[in-house]
């Protein structure tokens, strides 16, 4: 292998500024001692392909996208993932509702629920795989499902009063119960005779891995790791390039870290 080819898709939909991952591509080269080239791909779809076509060894890929991955080929390993400034390092969909209307989740049946574009990780993925009310799946619930392009259209309509809750998201810290404050729910009774209220949590799910192929000598997983974990410190500015959104640091995980996600793409696959 001549060249260690990264793959980057756009964040998004904005393609990166030209040489946006220089400081990056160079931390990687050392960690390697070998020439690294980045692939930009214009979404997550064109990356999972490029990883599952061999094109190339190393992938930044979403949380369901690297689910969808390992059911589908199982080539790749996560071996780090972002954690944000406020330490958390997963996020967790949640259901806010108005209170008046809707007290608990017995109250569900014929209230308009909005859900996110299927895409949406906390407002259509984990809501569709784990939210079960009365032990029945989102769709057999007896809700209105309301269908929207984004989770800032569903917060609208409910300010507007159009449904009666939402599906939303918040920060969350993987096998604890530390709770992070929820700028939804705080933005959305504001100013406001809505009383809302969260009624249900998922569990967590990690933010999205950097991957690397399987086939890789151990050596290069190990160093590529430990690149990783010391970026913030060593090259702050090539991890800002690659984390943009989480400022904290990359801490190191493993394929068994993303289980809930795994049963995630499982459940929505037999549905």
């Amino acid at each position: 292998m001549g060249v260690f080819r990264v793959g980057i898709s756009a964040l998004h939909g904005e393609p990166p500024r030209k040489g946006s991952f220089d400081l990056f591509r160079k931390h990687l080269a050392e960690a390697l001692n070998m020439p690294v080239e980045i692939f930009q791909a214009n979404d997550a779809s064109a990356l999972i392909d490029a990883v599952a076509a061999s094109r190339i060894e190393y992938a930044i890929l979403p949380t369901a996208g690297f689910a969808t991955l390992d059911a589908f080929c199982s080539c790749v390993v996560p071996i780090a993932a972002p954690v944000s400034e406020n330490g958390a390092d997963s996020v967790r969909s949640v259901l806010i509702a108005n209170q008046k209307v809707m007290a608990d989740l017995n109250d569900i049946e014929g209230r308009k629920i909005a859900v996110g574009p299927a895409s949406s990780l906390t407002g259509f993925m984990l809501p569709h795989a784990f939210f079960r009310p009365a032990e029945k799946q989102l769709g057999e619930s007896g809700a209105d499902i309301v269908q929207t392009a984004s989770q800032f259209e569903a917060v609208r309509l409910f300010q507007a009063g159009k449904v009666d809750g939402f599906f939303a998201w918040e920060h969350a810290t993987q096998g604890t119960e530390k709770r992070y404050e929820n700028e939804f729910l705080d933005n959305v009774g504001k100013d406001s005779e809505l009383e809302p209220a969260v009624l249900w949590r998922s569990e967590a799910v990690l933010y999205g891995p950097h991957t690397v192929r399987k086939n890789l000598p151990k050596e290069a997983i190990d160093a590529i790791r430990d690149a990783l974990v010391s970026i913030n410190e060593k090259e702050p500015l090539a991890y800002d390039a690659i984390s943009p959104e989480l400022g904290g640091a990359m801490q190191a995980v493993s394929k068994e870290d993303y289980s809930v996600a795994s049963q995630m793409v499982r459940a929505l696959a037999e549905q």
